[in-house]
């Protein structure tokens, strides 16, 4: 019998339907050359044409992944995908607008990547507002809505608009990726100075939620 796949395989999920009946969804992990390769030159199976493959797996065949103590990769995907990062009430308890621009004056131009000036070494740029038609007022400055620019960007924004500088769409992107950024370092920080999520055991991140009132926007895998 010609082997068309082997390596290993991960089991997403199971399930059966009218139209498909019984089904397992697998997927094949990448390893040299395209996993997919013998799979390519097969017609999708219709009412005349199927494919059916020989697959023999034993229960040792089956391997179980689990996360280690040292990398929550996975649970932490969900922090991001649930938009953790963007509520404002998690954002409040991380630190506040002052320290959000801060933070945001010591990093270089969004644009440029340039500093405007240098303070004993460290370079300097200015908070830059990013506001929408959602936020109050016309001179309303909406709390961690800043990307940093320098000096001549800034008053270029302000006198000629963003688009002068950039695309609305562009500045709407960093206004969210500067305000993760600056949560996930500030948190990280008050958690034990991990490098990265997927370090932090979920039980650490827990029980910071409830100190903080925060479990409802804490994702399920965190509860769990």
């Amino acid at each position: 019998m010609d082997v068309l796949y082997y390596g290993e395989i991960q089991i997403l999920g199971w399930g059966e339907s009218r139209p498909r009946g019984k089904y397992l969804t697998i997927r094949l992990w990448d390893g040299e050359g395209d996993p997919l390769e013998a799979f390519r030159g097969l017609d999708a199976p219709n009412d005349k044409s199927q494919h059916i493959l020989n697959c023999v797996i034993s229960k040792g065949d089956i391997l179980e992944q689990k996360e280690t103590e040292e990398d929550y990769g996975m649970i932490a995907r969900q922090l991001y995908r649930n938009g953790f990062f963007y509520a404002p009430d998690v954002l409040k308890a991380i630190g506040t607008d002052e320290q959000f621009r801060k933070w945001i004056q010591l990093q270089p131009s969004a644009i440029s990547n340039e500093y405007s000036e240098y303070i004993n070494g460290d370079g300097r740029c200015e908070a830059a507002h990013v506001r929408r038609s959602t936020d109050s007022g016309t001179g309303y400055k909406p709390p961690y809505a800043c990307i940093p620019l320098t000096h001549a960007e800034h008053t270029k924004q302000h006198n000629e608009g963003e688009t002068s500088l950039k695309p609305r769409e562009w500045f709407e992107k960093k206004r969210g990726e500067y305000v993760v950024k600056w949560a996930k370092q500030a948190l990280l920080k008050q958690l034990g100075n991990y490098s990265g999520f997927r370090e932090v055991p979920p039980n650490v991140l827990y029980q910071w939620c409830v100190d903080h009132d925060l479990i409802r926007f804490l994702p399920r895998g965190y509860k769990e």
